[in-house]
């Protein structure tokens, strides 16, 4: 029946989420669409792949903003799109990744990498589409937890 291939095909997408982020996250660039591919080819069907990783979920509540195909719960703010912000493919991606890693809601997210790769204007990007308001710790091997 119909409620049972989207029944399937949303644990399919949940079993596909659940793997990207689990293994996608640390990848470099060269590696992340190869294992992707692994991870797509494994789990679902060749003739429902894309249909199943690009369908829009439903809007959980009217306080969910939709980000890069995840709902990510809206912040006390007013969400704001900056224009300013440019979106090349990898900026996308990360953006994708980090939308993805929010809107599990379960855990704190640590962005790792050098200096000047994007990882605090990112951030700050989500948290304004969002409206949510940023509290930045840098992290480096003279940080003391108290």
């Amino acid at each position: 029946s119909t409620t049972e291939l989207i029944n399937n095909d949303n644990l399919l997408r949940s079993l596909y989420e659940g793997f990207c982020l689990s293994f996608l996250t640390q990848l470099d660039r060269t590696s992340y669409p190869l294992v992707r591919q692994h991870i797509r080819s494994y789990l679902l069907p060749d003739n429902t792949a894309n249909q199943i990783v690009s369908f829009n979920l439903p809007q959980p509540t009217p306080r969910h903003v939709q980000v890069e195909g995840y709902w990510l719960e809206r912040g006390k703010l007013e969400p704001v799109t900056t224009t300013g912000y440019i979106m090349t493919e990898t900026v996308r991606e990360n953006l994708r990744d980090l939308a993805r890693a929010v809107s599990a809601a379960q855990y704190p997210v640590l962005l790792q990498g050098p200096t000047s790769a994007g990882k605090t204007s990112v951030v700050q990007y989500l948290a304004a589409l969002c409206g949510r308001k940023v509290v930045r710790i840098n992290n480096h091997e003279h940080t003391d937890l108290q």
